[in-house]
């Protein structure tokens, strides 16, 4: 099978809905052996998880800004099938006072790139996005070893309106090329209200381990059902309202106001955040810590449902 042809072939792999005598003929055969009916319903959830994966070119998705534009920075490939290539890339993106800084890791070649971008509002309703080459070092923690290189191109800057895409080509190996496409949502829902649904929100948190400092994520707000506190090398934690489904959280503080603090594994921990990180009066906090196996990298603070 040449590329082309593999390529039409994953093109055309999609999960149809069934047709309604297709499940009747799957419930009636599958009924006398409930072992098999678990596998053939694992297989089928398989089958549309792969096509879903080769349906959209999407790797990652992040994005920065206020309540009035927020950036949507999404990492494609292309052509779709191509996918599998980039896997092992990751990436960041920090807001500094004028400019945003994205960083991205390519573990395949070690290599490290990135660029640096702005949105300025203009007065008909557009914005300009503009772009520059980082002015520092992008490597650091885990990828202090990787080679330090430059995106394929920075491009000049564009006005546009909202919802209309730019794109920054990152890289490519030859047969595929990896791009972070960026368009301005304005105007959205109020990033506050949002987060508000969640039980859990964090606004512009900060982390402190037996009283020192190890995070700040100034302009970042997380929400979700759990709070993660990711210590690589070591453990990661995660907090939450309640005991969890399987009843394993464990008692370990409690939040009040826009503070959080617990103690685990014989560490004091705490959480500031710019807002109430939850609504009501004081609350218990419940944990669960989990070895991980990544190696180095910077403490961080993440969310999960």
């Amino acid at each position: 099978m040449t590329e082309l042809e593999l390529d039409q072939a994953l093109k055309a792999f999609a999960v149809p809905p069934p047709r309604p005598e297709w499940k009747q003929q799957m419930r009636t055969r599958l009924k006398p052996n409930p072992w098999l009916r678990r596998l053939a319903i694992a297989g089928l959830a398989a089958c549309a998880a792969l096509g879903a994966a080769f349906h959209d070119n999407k790797i990652s998705e992040l994005s920065f800004g206020d309540d009035r534009h927020r950036v949507v920075v999404a990492t494609r490939v292309a052509p779709i099938y191509s996918k599998f290539n980039w896997l092992r890339t990751s990436g960041s993106i920090s807001t500094g006072q004028e400019w945003t800084t994205r960083k991205i890791y390519d573990s395949s070649t070690e290599t490290a790139f990135g660029y640096e971008t702005r949105a300025l509002p203009l007065p008909d309703g557009k914005y300009r996005l503009e772009f520059q080459a980082l002015r520092q070092d992008p490597r650091e923690g885990r990828y202090n070893s990787y080679r330090w290189t430059a995106p394929d191109s920075i491009p000049s800057p564009i006005d546009v309106l909202p919802n209309e895409k730019a794109s920054v080509a990152l890289s490519h190996d030859g047969g595929s090329k990896l791009f972070d496409e960026l368009h301005i949502v304005a105007n959205p829902e109020p990033l506050g209200l949002t987060m508000r649904k969640e039980p859990l929100r964090v606004f512009s948190p900060k982390l402190f381990e037996d009283g020192k400092k190890i995070v700040d994520l100034e302009g970042s707000d997380l929400s979700g059902k759990s709070i993660m506190i990711l210590i690589p090398g070591e453990k990661d934690i995660l907090l939450r309202l309640d005991a969890g489904k399987k009843n394993d959280y464990l008692p370990v503080g409690w939040v009040e106001g826009p503070n959080l603090e617990i103690e685990l594994e014989g560490h004091l921990y705490r959480i500031e955040s710019r807002e109430k990180i939850t609504d009501g009066p004081r609350q218990q906090i419940f944990g669960l810590a989990k070895r991980n196996a990544e190696p180095k990298g910077p403490v961080n603070l993440g969310t999960r449902d």
